[in-house]
């Protein structure tokens, strides 16, 4: 079956598809003037016509732009419309997929998956900052870049705070396995939702699996509104207990009693690590030391149950979040 190609300038050459979601087709294409490879992502031709979604994926591009520059957004370079007059962004091509493509191959190790949130959540602060909230915060929006860190994309559903609401009362937009309660039900969203969602991340990447996953998109928009986190210990033993709180707290009902901040963050061996917008935890990832037991021998002195050896095994350390920042020390 021939692949229908969108109008685009002659400028982006051999366009092709690469991913597609509610609002439109993403491609990838070279661009001739500059001869760098590029993402462009057209309004899918069912909406042509519709003036809401015009102006929606007009506003997307607009507020990608103003973030554009930021270390960890994703870079915008054109804004345009195709012969056929449907809207297209052209941005950063990100040639290692995303956080998501990722995840289907399993949990991420710690080490990689601890500074992919610090990235996004330093991004997502800095958004909050200028009034906007992303409102669609999920590992399918997290890309990866060369190098091996994260770029934010996708603020196609994003509002700015001193806009009017994008949609109708009791409209929603989000994806369901990363969506705050408040925004499930349709009501206004806040950098509160984003920091919801990053959480859900957080979980997924340290578990595999979405933290309320359910066999359908309702029930799982139903425990996200009603039922308790579960507990990340008993999903993954290799994890702390104490984590079981931190989850609580970033996955509270209530906006008001999640974590204020989605940073800032510092993850390096043997550092404490912001994550999500809180003092997480305490990760150490110790290679050389051993580290005692709970039966008293060390535990460096044998393989583990999967057979590695014991030092590549993960050390964690966990403390409570403290009620301020950390006071610096003395030199």
């Amino acid at each position: 079956m021939p692949v229908t190609r969108p109008a685009l300038p002659p400028r982006y050459a051999t366009p092709e598809p690469i991913a597609a979601g509610g609002m439109g087709e993403v491609y990838r294409a070279t661009d001739a003037t500059l001869g760098r490879t590029v993402a462009v992502k057209v309004l899918s031709g069912r909406w042509a016509g519709h003036d809401e979604f015009n102006a929606r994926f007009l506003r997307e591009a607009r507020t990608a732009a103003n973030l554009s520059g930021e270390p960890h957004v994703i870079s915008i370079y054109d804004v345009s419309e195709t012969a056929d007059g449907l809207p297209f962004i052209v941005m950063e091509y990100a040639r290692h997929g995303t956080v998501g493509d990722r995840l289907e191959r399993g949990a991420v190790p710690p080490e990689q998956g601890l500074p992919w949130l610090e990235q996004a959540g330093r991004e997502l602060d800095s958004a909050h900052g200028r009034g906007v909230v992303h409102r669609d915060v999920k590992p399918a929006n997290l890309l990866i870049a060369d190098d091996e860190t994260i770029r934010v994309s996708d603020f196609g559903i994003a509002r700015a705070a001193d806009q009017d609401t994008l949609t109708e009362v009791g409209s929603v937009l989000g994806s369901v396995g990363y969506m705050a309660p408040e925004q499930a039900r349709g009501e206004p969203t806040s950098p509160a939702s984003d920091r919801y969602a990053l959480a859900c991340v957080a979980f997924e990447l340290l578990t595999g699996r979405r933290p309320f996953e359910r066999e359908s998109q309702a029930a799982e928009a139903a425990a996200h509104a009603h039922e308790a986190p579960p507990s990340i210990h008993h999903l993954e033993p290799s994890l702390p207990a104490a984590l079981d709180a931190v989850f609580a707290r970033g996955l509270a009902k209530a906006p008001e009693q999640r974590y204020p901040t989605c940073g800032p963050c510092t993850v390096r061996p043997r550092t404490p690590a912001w994550v999500g917008g809180c003092w997480w935890w305490q990760a150490r990832w110790d290679c050389s030391r051993p580290v005692e037991s709970q039966h008293g021998r060390s535990a460096g002195s044998t393989a583990n149950r999967e057979g590695r050896p014991p030092s590549s095994r993960r050390r964690w350390r966990v403390t409570s979040a403290p009620s301020s920042s950390p006071k610096p020390r003395k030199a």
